[in-house]
């Protein structure tokens, strides 16, 4: 498991090399992973829906101090592609998270290039947004994903009475995501980090 983190993270892109890269795929109408027409609509909206919330995003100060006292340092690997919606909503929170402390570094792998990892964290190819949150040594701390609990519980529901995710769905989650704007994915990320700062300290 390590070596294959090891080798995810020397192919993973910061936040803004994976910017840099969306653009790329924009202007080439491309997308990450197989090409369809879809998922080259799908890359340009997300773009769209993801600088939006650069500038949406608002962390209170209790939660901000959560992530600005962690001491210990920290990888953030978040499995991601270009038209995945749940990622365009997701990333700009981290990044502000992330930034909120030197310990913190935000890596991002494209899904598609690290399926034998995604294998071996027993995901299936269905599930792309995925974050893992490991100590410097590449431990696995813990794991987050594929969405809020929340807007999974609505997909779940909707799976249930409906047997798929569509585009109705879809759309009912850009609403929760336009009126939560990263609320609950900034309160679930702090909870995992109090967690993880508690058993740090009992080893110290």
């Amino acid at each position: 498991m390590k070596a294959l983190l090891e080798k995810s993270l020397q192919k993973a892109i910061n936040y803004r090399e994976y910017r840099q890269l969306v653009e790329r795929l924009i202007l080439t109408t491309s997308t990450t992973g197989e090409w369809t027409q879809n998922r080259v609509n799908a890359t340009r909206l997300n773009y769209t829906r993801m600088k939006r919330m650069e500038h949406l995003v608002d962390i209170t100060p209790e939660k901000k101090s959560i992530f600005q006292e962690v001491e210990d340092r920290q990888y953030w690997l978040l499995f991601a592609e270009s038209f995945c919606d749940d990622a365009a909503q997701t990333l700009p929170v981290l990044k502000k998270l992330a930034g909120l402390s030197e310990n913190i570094e935000l890596k991002i792998l494209i899904m598609n290039e690290n399926r034998d990892l995604m294998k071996r964290l027993g995901k299936d190819q269905k599930t792309i947004l995925q974050l893992l949150i490991t100590d410097e040594a590449l431990n696995v701390l813990a794991q987050w994903g594929p969405r809020s609990r929340m807007a999974t519980q609505m997909v779940n529901e909707y799976q249930k009475l409906h047997g798929r995710v569509d585009n109705e769905i879809k759309k009912q989650l850009q609403v929760f995501y336009n009126q939560d704007l990263g609320k609950q994915i900034i309160a679930e990320i702090a909870a995992i980090e109090v967690q993880i700062e508690g058993e740090m300290a009992l080893h110290h």
